[in-house]
Formats: structure tokens, C-alpha cells, sequence
């Protein structure tokens, strides 16, 4: 028996979106497998979520019950689509190797570049769209979008011997309300388990943001009393002029909703998704992510 997960434009029910779905790939490593999406986003550049960044163990380091040190992760690869076999292992189809290059886990975007000297194609590369730069009054609320993902809980707590395939797909959603850097949508349980797509608005032919974790959608173990400690990296960005701010609780006699855990947390481990509910972060307003594309663009070599 074989499930397939891929693009489909059924998902939309229309036919006149104008959507480039190319620069969109499953984000993965070595140690974890596939676990999230990603967006081509120049010839050599990809834009993902920071809060897919993995952890490892830091070997040179002495871990005791109490204290474990991490380092992050900082090769990845990317693929527009996977297989896993009943023996567990992932088809490498089309696979590029990244290495990690600048992240920033407040707003939640980690930048990757290319590990070979190769460029991707024009035709596989997501325009930004700028106009809520160039314009900050630009209205985003009741507007048709759609967000592409790789929907990670599909795959998650496959028990039967079988092959599954997954890819990046499609779904609607409508942007609830606008800040002046992220919005926040409501689509069907299709947006649910995984982020880092890109998110077009209606007739647009240029990605308008990428799509990111739901408020509600971490669990954390409060019996966990271990201290975590990650190494500092270079590759950090710790500040931006518009830093991204959670969302309100709507409901304020509920309680209060605990910060999200990026640093320490995996897409894989909270991929039990978001009921439809999300949010995205606009690409062009967050200057230094703006800044290191146009870095990498530059380049020729890292």
C-alpha cells in the first residue's frame, strides 16, 4: 500500500490562482530525517523556520543527569519530495545539501545556503513580495491566501509496514488580521503539522511571508527539571528592528500561554499541528533576514 502526499490544486477548488509552487522543498538532515518545508528564495538561498533548527548532543562537553549540553545543528538538505520505506530509510531524490548561515529564534527564520557551488534554477526561485514594505497601511485582513507546507504529522506514528511519500502541498486559508509584520490565518486541518511555506496572498504571483507555528501548538514537559545548555553561535542574529511578537490570547480569564521553546524544540516533536489556526511572519519587514538574502545573493562562495 503506498499514501501519496504531493502538491494538488484540488486543495483549492479554483483555477485561477497564480502561484509558483517550484521553490518550495522539504527541509531535512541527516540525524532526523525530513521535518519541515522550506523556500528557495534566491539562485544559492533558502528561508526556513528557526524553530525547525535541530539540537544535538555537544560531545566535548561533560553531561551529567542534571545538565546536558546542545549545539545546533548546521547541515541540512533539502528535496521537493520523500519516500520512506518499510526499513525506515528516506529516497534522496533531487536532494541539495544546505549549511546553516544566519538564524534568529525570536522571529523564527533561519537562512541556509547552498553547500556546492550550483545555484538553483530562476524558474525554482519565490520573488518577495515587498509591498507591505512600501506601503505599511497595505490591509491584509479578509483577504484569500494560501500557505505550502510539508505536512510533518502526516507522517508521524506510522505503525503499519508500508511505503509513504510526502511533499510540500497546498491549502487555503484566510488571513484573519494584520500587525505590522506577521499575520494570522484560519484554514482547514490540511495546514496543520508542519510550517516554513511560503504564503501567497490571492493574485500574487510573489510569496507575501512564511508560514510558522501555531500560538497553541507546543507541549512541554513541566517533569523535566534537566538544565539545557546550547552553545553560542556565530551564526545567531539576536536582535531585529521589528522584533516578531506573539499573538493575544483572545480569551483573557484563560491562562497564560508559555513562550514557545525554539531554541529546544523541533517541528518533529510538535507535529501534532494546529487545528488550521497559524500565523506568518512577512518576509520584507524584518530588515536584517532582508539584509543577509541580499548578502548571500552577492556572494560567490561562502
Amino acid at each position: 500500500m503506498h499514501i501519496r502526499y504531493t502538491y494538488s490544486l484540488g486543495v483549492i477548488g479554483r483555477s485561477d490562482w497564480i502561484v509558483n509552487t517550484s521553490p518550495h522543498r522539504v527541509l531535512g538532515d541527516d540525524q532526523e530525517g525530513p521535518h519541515s518545508s522550506a523556500i528557495i528564495i534566491g539562485r544559492r538561498t533558502v528561508v526556513a523556520c528557526a524553530h525547525s533548527l535541530g539540537l544535538l548532543i555537544d560531545p566535548s562537553k561533560k553531561n551529567t543527569k542534571g545538565t546536558t549540553y546542545f549545539t545546533y545543528l548546521e547541515d541540512y538538505w533539502i528535496q521537493p519530495s520523500f519516500t520512506k520505506n518499510i526499513r525506515g530509510e528516506c529516497t534522496a531524490d533531487n536532494r541539495v545539501s544546505l549549511k546553516l548561515f544566519k538564524f534568529n529564534l525570536d522571529n523564527d527564520w533561519a537562512l541556509f545556503v547552498r553547500a556546492d557551488d550550483g545555484f538553483f534554477a530562476d524558474d525554482e526561485v519565490a520573488s518577495i513580495d515587498t509591498s507591505p514594505l512600501a506601503n505599511p497601511s497595505r490591509v491584509l485582513a479578509h483577504k484569500e491566501a494560501i500557505i505550502l507546507h510539508c505536512p510533518v504529522s502526516l507522517k508521524s506514528g506510522i505503525t503499519r509496514v508500508e511505503e509513504f511519500s510526502v511533499a510540500c502541498q497546498l491549502a487555503s486559508v484566510h488571513i484573519q488580521a494584520q500587525s505590522t509584520h506577521h499575520v494570522k490565518y484560519e484554514g482547514s486541518s490540511v495546514c496543520r503539522g508542519s510550517s516554513g511555506g511560503g504564503v501567497y496572498v490571492h493574485n500574487s504571483a510573489s510569496v507575501l511571508g512564511m508560514h510558522i507555528e501555531a500560538i497553541n501548538e507546543a507541549d512541554f514537559d513541566d517533569e523535566d527539571t534537566s538544565k539545557k545548555v546550547i552553545a553560542a553561535s556565530t551564526k545567531r542574529v539576536k536582535s531585529e528592528s521589528e522584533p516578531y511578537l506573539p499573538f493575544e490570547d483572545s480569551s483573557s480569564s484563560g491562562p497564560a500561554m508559555k513562550k514557545k521553546k525554539s531554541d529546544s524544540e523541533t517541528i518533529a516533536s510538535i507535529a501534532g499541528g494546529n487545528n488550521g489556526l497559524g500565523s506568518a511572519i512577512i518576509i520584507c519587514k524584518f530588515p536584517r533576514l532582508m539584509h543577509y538574502i541580499e548578502e548571500l545573493e552577492r556572494k560567490e562562495h561562502v
